[in-house]
């Protein structure tokens, strides 16, 4: 996925299965990025920022019996582009 200055990218509907210990991956080209999730599309809780260019690994816990989540990644400089590659959410 690649995003513009200011834009994000938004991945909805991800169930988790009984899951509550989650951990994000992902490869980062340029600019820098912070990294949400909600549980409801309103409130955001932050998973990490990044600003490399390299793989990006963040560990985060949800509340037991959380079924599913969104996912907002948001351009955070406001003017380089992004490009995100390899996007894995892994969970036990």
């Amino acid at each position: 996925a690649r995003k513009a200055g200011k834009g994000w990218l938004n991945i909805a509907g991800i169930k988790l299965h009984g899951c509550t210990d989650l951990t994000l991956t992902f490869d980062q080209c340029g600019g820098s990025v912070k990294v949400e999730y909600s549980l409801d599309g309103e409130s955001w809780t932050e998973i990490c920022k990044s600003s490399t260019t390299d793989t990006v690994r963040a560990d985060f816990t949800v509340q037991t019996g959380t079924e599913s989540i969104q996912i907002r990644f948001t351009e955070d400089s406001g003017s380089a582009h992004l490009r995100f590659d390899n996007i894995s959410l892994k969970g036990e």
